[in-house]
């Protein structure tokens, strides 16, 4: 739900993804620790491939799909195939992590009923096959995105298409706005555009990524035992309320010493290195 909510994915598009739709060499991972993630997807409407970020969520971590993303995939042990299988091949992985059955839309959305219906006691909504597009538009407008930009995120052709789906989100935030709310209830993070039209160009930005780029249960396995602090040998390391608290906890942050962070994460030394320096300061302040 996360995946297809902060992604604007169709139903078809988000539990069909597979761990090959990834792209390692787009992960942004500036400075050792995961800031976005980069998938392609091929919707119904699409005639070529459409790539998407999803970015770590440190305004409200739980809402946050990479922080869950990486839990999920380490606590599973998901390294290629199917990153959504169904519940039968969950509970009996196979040994060389490749998952190879596909969770059907119908209990899908029979979970999502259950937890809509019985978790959340909304047993007024309707759920369905839109559920994460309308969540996604929802999500955008009350972070500010512009009805263009739900458009665009979405990939429809037009503004008369996303609208379907925004329905009343303008007029809920207008709303929410009078309520002078500071309890958080609502609170979103700020939009952020999650088109990516040139991987190329996106490469060349993003090039002090590269040498923490990995495949995505590598990312997760470094999430979860160095950014968390969870070994393996840890008994509670796959304890998934355990590592939630844990993760919603974690924000990215530089660490009190600068030349730490630095010692860790690059070296220190020459001219081009004292220049890295000081563009990373720039970036903590």
């Amino acid at each position: 739900m996360l995946f297809s909510g902060r992604a604007y994915l169709r139903k078809s598009e988000h539990l069909g993804i597979k761990m090959d739709h990834f792209n390692q060499n787009l992960t942004v991972i500036p400075f050792g620790f995961v800031e976005g993630l980069n998938w392609w997807v091929f919707g119904k409407s699409d005639k070529q491939r459409r790539y998407l970020w999803t970015w770590k969520d440190d305004e409200t971590p739980v809402f946050c799909f990479v922080r869950h993303l990486l839990i999920y995939v380490y606590i599973c042990g998901i390294q290629g195939g199917f990153l959504f299988p169904t519940q039968d091949e969950l509970y009996n992985p196979p040994a060389d992590g490749i998952f190879k059955t596909e969770y059907t839309y119908s209990a899908y959305l029979k979970r999502l009923k259950y937890v809509f219906h019985n978790k959340l006691n909304r047993s007024s909504i309707r759920v369905g096959s839109h559920t994460g597009r309308k969540f996604a538009h929802l999500f955008g407008t009350f972070g500010g995105a512009s009805a263009t930009q739900n458009q665009k995120a979405a990939g429809h052709k037009d503004l008369r298409q996303s609208a379907r789906y925004t329905e009343d989100a303008e007029g809920l935030l207008e709303l929410y706005k009078l309520q002078h709310d500071t309890s958080g209830r609502h609170q979103v993070s700020k939009y952020r555009p999650i088109e990516c039209k040139g991987p190329e160009n996106a490469e060349l930005v993003n090039e002090r990524s590269e040498k923490y780029q990995s495949t995505l249960y590598k990312l997760a396995e470094t999430y979860v035992e160095k950014q968390l602090g969870v070994k393996k040998d840890n008994p509670r390391s796959k304890d998934v309320k355990y590592l939630l608290e844990k993760a919603l906890a974690e924000h990215t942050h530089p660490p009190n010493d600068l030349n730490d962070f630095l010692d860790e994460f690059g070296a220190v030394g020459d001219n081009e290195d004292k220049k890295r320096q000081a563009e990373v300061h720039t970036i903590i302040i």
